[in-house]
């Protein structure tokens, strides 16, 4: 049985436009399973109408199903929904009423992947703009604008504007895009916001705080149209997406908009006190308190460590995790970073994966060395992805833009997705010389190749760069630190990858003070100085490290090989 603390309770029984701010490791996931449930069992709705739960990620998503489950021993069923809110926004919006854009259906859109790298491939001046195609975004007023870039050239504005046109005639759209046609077709056609609002009387808008310009913009549409019942949750100290055009200003302009009542949820029930107290270091316009009844979370502990062998002290992290009775597992154990250079830092790295194939294929010919590096780090849903990219170029003979590409494609075949999975678990060992694990794989691609029933491959063999020494893969790979972290089972990710979850201990890598990496001792120094996540300097590398923080219930450890960490980072 879930108990609800007073301040939680209230908010699960509050009805109207709500702002709900939440510190890490309130409850806000119980809280919004619970008002899902209250509203279910209280209000008459009528056969086709439900309540609708959005969030910005898959694991929060995942999260809220979980919590309702656990509290009502049911799965949520129609006509509830819970989606992320750019699924929702695609399924109930783009993709049925797009052709309205065109006035037509014969080319229906596609949606690119929001980490695909097809536009920087196809339009290559972006590389020499230093200009990530998935970055150019449209305001809701139409402009044209590039995140990360401050100052765009009048060459550079002609070069995205003829980018987006061109991709507009291709009818290939980014996410950002669909939310911005979306907002256009909803604003243009109003009875598709009177039919979202009878539809879902009741809205839940989780992780709010990442919310790009257009999303709260449709947001806006619903309120203005009449909706009465939107309850807007999330914490600005936690918004970690600006470089993918979250505006966390606007979550903040929502609480004290008139028309919309501000609650407040700062009493952690995951950290334990010291952790707490390890995250009011980060602010002080607000206080986060440990709840006194999670008695098991006394014990938390924080330490701050300088060591040059890093993956020894991920060793004595490990030794010390097991002694406070944590077990070794990767739903409790994680070590975060900030970025890939941090990760390159971390695993050791020696050799770049792409780097060592033929050029004229190398990024199609490196997928199945990543695919058994991933199957290695046990990140089986990443190796099989890559696999499957290779066989869809072997079958296609192009890159795969789009998931839309996947739709009634014969590899998405249940029976050829078991034979994919099989591929995964036959690559061969990296422990051997590159040349004997090339011949292997070769015969390993053409046996499934016959399987599959491709007849004419596009590749069929994978080939090395001329003058590539025949190397051990595995020790040309990993430094001998990283083969051993490699065997163990634990969660080692970037923090934008583990929002929404918990662990019982966490150690965050912290890189040294050179260097433009995304975490760097240096960084933090400067944000513990100013304690302003808004508008200080590095204050979105801040709020990473408050997120990486607050992912540990008893145990956190801050690591880097700079002894200056231990003397920026006080507990005392």
């Amino acid at each position: 049985m879930i108990k609800l603390v007073d301040k939680q309770l209230e908010v699960v029984n509050k009805d109207g436009l709500i702002v709900l701010t939440a510190c890490p490791g309130s409850g806000k996931t119980t809280v919004v399973a619970c008002r899902i449930n209250r509203i279910i069992n209280t209000k008459r709705l009528k056969t086709y109408q439900g309540v609708l739960s959005l969030s910005f990620t898959n694991i929060a998503q995942q999260s809220v199903l979980k919590q309702y489950k656990e509290l009502t021993s049911v799965n949520l069923k129609f006509p509830n929904e819970i989606a992320t809110i750019d699924s929702f926004i695609g399924s109930h919006v783009f993709r049925p009423f797009s052709h309205k854009l065109t006035n037509s259906c014969n080319q229906p859109f596609k949606i690119l992947s929001v980490n695909s790298q097809w536009l920087n491939d196809i339009y290559p001046k972006l590389n020499q703009f230093s200009i990530n195609g998935q970055n150019i975004i449209y305001t809701k007023n139409g402009e044209l604008i590039c995140q990360g870039v401050s100052i765009l050239t009048a060459d550079k504005k002609r070069y995205i504007q003829y980018v987006k046109e061109d991709m507009f005639k291709k009818r290939i759209v980014t996410q950002s895009d669909v939310n911005y046609f979306s907002y256009k077709l909803l604003l243009k056609y109003p009875f598709l916001i009177e039919n979202l609002i009878r539809r879902y009387p009741f809205i839940i808008v989780d992780e709010t705080q990442d919310c790009s310009e257009t999303q709260m913009a449709i947001i806006d549409l619903l309120v203005n149209a009449g909706h009465k019942e939107i309850m807007l949750v999330g914490d600005p100290y936690q918004a970690i997406y600006e470089w993918r055009d979250a505006e966390p200003q606007l979550f903040i302009d929502k609480e004290r908009q008139p028309g919309w009542q501000r609650v407040e949820l700062l009493i952690s029930q995951r950290s334990g006190p010291e952790i707490c107290k390890l995250l009011n270091l980060f602010h002080d316009k607000r206080k986060i308190n440990h709840n006194p009844a999670r008695t098991e979370l006394l014990d938390a502990e924080v330490k701050i460590v300088s060591n040059d062998n890093i993956h020894q002290v991920i060793k004595e992290f490990l030794s010390c995790a097991k002694s406070k009775g944590i077990e070794i597992n990767e739903n409790n154990i994680a070590v975060l970073y900030g970025g890939h250079k941090s990760n390159a830092n971390l695993n050791k790295l020696n050799i770049d994966p792409i780097s060592i194939w033929k050029t004229d294929f190398q990024k199609i010919y490196s997928l199945i060395l990543l695919g058994k590096i991933f199957m290695e780090q046990k990140k089986y849903e990443k190796a099989y992805d890559q696999i499957f990219k290779y066989y869809y170029f072997e079958e296609e003979g192009k890159q795969l833009i789009s998931n839309d590409d996947l739709i009634d494609h014969r590899l998405s075949e249940i029976n050829n997705r078991v034979l994919l999975w099989k591929f995964c678990k036959s690559i061969p060992s990296l422990q051997m010389n590159l040349d004997e694990w090339i011949i292997k794989v070769n015969k390993l691609i053409n046996q499934m190749n016959t399987k599959l029933g491709i007849k004419s491959p596009k590749l069929s063999m994978i080939y090395k760069k001329r003058g590539e020494k025949n190397k051990n893969l595995k020790e040309s790979l990993f430094s001998n630190g990283s083969k051993e972290l490699l065997a163990d089972n634990i969660t080692m990710e970037n923090i934008h990858q583990i929002k929404g979850r918990t662990f019982g201990a966490v150690m965050l890598y912290v890189d040294s003070g050179s260097g433009n990496y995304k975490i760097s001792i240096n960084k933090i120094e400067a944000i513990l100085k100013h304690k302003d996540l808004f508008n200080g300097k590095y204050h979105e590398e801040g709020r990473c490290v408050y997120v990486g923080c607050s992912r540990a219930r008893r145990l956190l450890w801050i690591v880097g090989k700079d002894k200056k960490i231990e003397s920026v980072i006080k507990m005392n």
